[in-house]
């Protein structure tokens, strides 16, 4: 009984469809070849509303020998493209299939386009990391402006270049210099804001920060002038060597994602400009600097690749020889006046011995201020204190 009801009325949606005029798939379908599913399978039901022009609209179209109906919904001013699909058991299988084998092929697709687009913009973090290779080529001591002896630190300019061989090829690594939209690291000018000064007091002031790109190479190069810390040894002050460096570290882990290695150490060029530098008249600048690589550690199982260079400076002991050893030396000297006195004048013997200590205490105070607060004795102390005990020898 119920496939009798079913059957008629698949029967009365023929006979509307019957009535429908034919029309090819490329045009527009007109109000009387649009009608609504329900209606259609409800001859007796009056239609609540009229299709308009403006709504999606429902193509149907019975198939010859079968008891389906073949449905497409149109959006307002859309023409057919595609001829209707037979909606039967087996043709709705056969769709099935094939649209999952086309997402199949549209994932895999794009799954190779965005790992493409990965490794032409960055190493792939996976397995290996490859690291990064900095090559040094040149560093340049530009202008030492001052040594605070004091405060064991020193004003120093200084310019640096490094080369990172075939990187021009590598769009990730141009990105930001060529116009295109920059990735979220790895980048050149990326690894550049990477590289900070571990022993700078403060921040200093960066007067150049670029990446060039030279045939197919990319070159980096930083220039900054600051105030760098550095521990004085000051045993032989002044007569005292000092080694002034600067430390630059890349803050990529060699454990992590995007490892770094500064190479090139061997063949690079290096230069100290001598006459910029204010310091001629107190030290002797050598023209031989170095270079050395070491790492850091800061928390376990985390190192990073340190830079340390290094230009070596003598101090000119004129100045502390003519306003601290020699008026030493003359007072230790006057000390010996006192076996023109008579032995029994004690108290004139006393007075010249007295004043002479006070006079060498007041050349240790003022040489006690050009110096930190140490805790060994440097060569100048050792000469002033030699002085003293000197003039209280000689009054015993």
């Amino acid at each position: 009984m119920i496939h009798v009801h079913h059957r008629k009325r698949c029967d009365a949606v023929n006979m509307q469809l019957s009535q429908i005029p034919e029309m090819s798939y490329g045009s527009q379908p007109t109000a009387e070849a649009t009608v609504d599913l329900h209606n259609a399978a409800n001859p007796t039901e009056k239609p609540e509303h009229k299709a308009s022009a403006s709504s999606p609209q429902s193509v149907v179209k019975a198939q010859p020998d079968s008891n389906c109906i073949d449905l497409e919904v149109l959006e307002p001013n859309q023409t057919r493209t595609q001829p209707l699909r037979d909606h039967s058991a087996q043709g709705t299988a056969s769709i099935l299939s094939e649209l999952s084998e086309n997402s199949e092929k549209v994932e895999t697709r794009d799954r190779m386009c965005s790992e493409n687009t990965e490794l032409r913009r960055a190493p792939v973090h996976s397995g290996a990391k490859p690291t990064l290779n900095l090559e040094l080529l040149r560093f340049e001591f530009r202008q030492i402006k001052h040594i605070d002896q004091v405060a064991q630190a020193f004003g120093l300019r200084f310019w640096v270049q490094f080369r990172i061989e075939g990187g021009a090829r590598n769009d990730g690594l141009v990105a930001d210099i060529s116009g295109h939209d920059p990735p979220l690291f790895a980048s050149a000018r990326w690894y550049l804001s990477q590289l900070n000064w571990r022993n700078a007091s403060e921040e200093p002031q960066v007067l150049e920060a670029s990446v060039r790109a030279m045939g197919d190479d990319l070159h980096v190069i930083l220039e900054v002038a600051g105030r760098f810390d550095e521990r004085m040894e000051l045993s032989w002050f002044p007569f005292d060597h000092q080694e002034l460096s600067v430390k630059l570290r890349c803050a990529c882990a060699k454990e992590g994602k995007v490892p770094v290695a500064f190479t090139g150490l061997k063949t690079c060029v290096q230069a100290i400009d001598h006459e910029t530098s204010v310091l001629v008249s107190s030290y002797q600048i050598e023209d031989h600097c170095q270079v050395q690589l070491s790492e850091t550690e800061p928390v376990p199982g985390r190192t990073y690749p340190v830079l340390t260079f290094t230009a070596n400076v003598h101090r000119r002991p004129g100045f502390y020889l003519i306003n601290v050893a020699i008026p030493m030396s003359v007072l230790s000297l006057m000390s010996f006046l006192q076996f023109d006195v008579p032995p029994e004048e004690v108290a004139d013997r006393a007075s010249i011995t007295l004043t002479l200590v006070l006079t060498a205490v007041a050349y240790k105070l003022v040489t006690a201020s050009m110096l930190p607060a140490i805790s060994y004795l440097t060569l100048i102390d050792k000469f002033i204190l030699s002085c003293i005990i000197l003039i209280c020898v000689v009054y015993l």
